[in-house]
């Protein structure tokens, strides 16, 4: 089966809701600040890597780390490399926590970027965990539609993939623009503690953060009570999502959005990225 030129994913970048030269300027920087983290990080994970892959358990680690490095090959020789791919290939397919979603949109990228045709035996197969959370709905949407277009196959009907889409989302974001985990919504109270630092972390300068009441379930919430910078903080560091799966989401949808043109993957995204921005 011959591999077809597949459009670029990872290239684009959301149209500009700046208006003046600050926030470009403050774009740059975050820009430029994330991409030194991103060499770091590919250097110290092609330090870490083995023969066989790495060493503690890792469900998708080897696959992200050779589409990370595919951005700093200077980062990552060639022995890293190989070890990841032995890994990858090497991966028990029938494993009950196998996460094929991740790992097939991981390696998508690093075959784009590199021609590697080793990778291309799971990527033929697609097999899938069918989770039904969120952002492992997201994964395998664009993992297929990046199959249809990588293999010009037409294997997945888009049509479907569209309807399925437009379906999570009327029941899985809310009008103010969270992406809901199903599997993690709790009325718990109060924050978990491992959240509470992170909440501190993200939010010194907040006025009265160290007064922040608990979370409120989100079958009670309202959209006035995201009014202060300080109870959306507590929504997004509550077990209802973080910042990570949030972001992680966004750049999914956008991608499918490129692809696609998809008017639902367009409004979920402008609206995901509207709930963020006020941090």
């Amino acid at each position: 089966m011959g591999i077809a030129a597949s459009s670029s994913v990872v290239a684009g970048r959301p149209r500009s809701q700046g208006s003046g030269p600050a926030e470009a300027i403050d774009a740059a920087a975050l820009s430029a600040r994330i991409a030194t983290v991103a060499a770091e990080l590919a250097a110290s994970l092609a330090g870490a890597v083995r023969h066989d892959g790495f060493p503690d358990r890792t469900y998708y680690g080897e696959a992200f780390a050779l589409w990370l490095w595919t951005y700093y090959p200077e980062n990552a020789p060639q022995e890293a490399i190989e070890g990841a791919v032995a890994a990858v290939l090497s991966r028990d397919m029938n494993a009950p926590q196998a996460h094929h979603e991740f790992n097939n949109l991981a390696l998508f990228h690093y075959l784009e970027a590199t021609g590697d045709r080793r990778v291309l035996p799971p990527l033929q197969e697609m097999r899938i965990r069918d989770n039904h959370v969120p952002n492992w709905v997201f994964l395998r949407t664009l993992g297929r539609l990046l199959h249809n277009r990588t293999f010009d196959s037409g294997r997945f009907d888009e049509r479907r993939l569209r309807r399925d889409l437009e379906r999570l989302l009327r029941w899985q974001m809310r009008p103010y623009g969270l992406i809901c985990d199903t599997r993690y919504l709790s009325s718990r109270l109060p924050l978990p503690c491992f959240d509470r630092p992170t909440a501190g972390a993200i939010g010194a300068a907040m006025d009265g953060l160290e007064r922040l009441q608990p979370i409120l379930p989100l079958k009670r919430l309202r959209n006035s009570d995201l009014n202060t910078p300080g109870a959306k903080l507590q929504l997004v560091c509550a077990r209802s999502t973080t910042f990570m799966y949030h972001c992680f989401d966004l750049a999914s949808l956008y991608s499918i959005m490129e692809l696609t043109g998809w008017e639902c993957a367009e409004d979920a995204f402008r609206r995901g990225v509207e709930f963020i921005s006020g941090f």
